[in-house]
């Protein structure tokens, strides 16, 4: 009976593992997910000026980096 114990606790122990680390994983995912997006960002805002003002994505960002979608609602556009 012991046994079957010792058994049962090393699986669940196992299993504890697994799935802390598959959040591991997932969080890592995550953060290259944002870094990639913030470079792709950065690189969007070097651009010149008049093209940065015809362009949608960088009235989003900016929305976005200022947290205005917190106040006002965000264009059908930027959807």
């Amino acid at each position: 009976m012991i046994v079957v114990a010792n058994i049962l606790a090393a699986i669940g122990a196992l299993s504890v593992l697994a799935a802390a680390g598959l959040v591991v994983l997932a969080l890592l995912a995550q953060r290259t997910e944002r870094r990639r997006l913030r470079s792709n960002r950065d690189h969007r805002a070097t651009r010149p000026a008049e093209r940065v003002a015809a362009d949608p994505a960088m009235w989003s960002d900016f929305f976005l980096d200022h947290d205005l979608h917190k106040v006002i609602k965000p264009p059908e556009e930027w959807r």
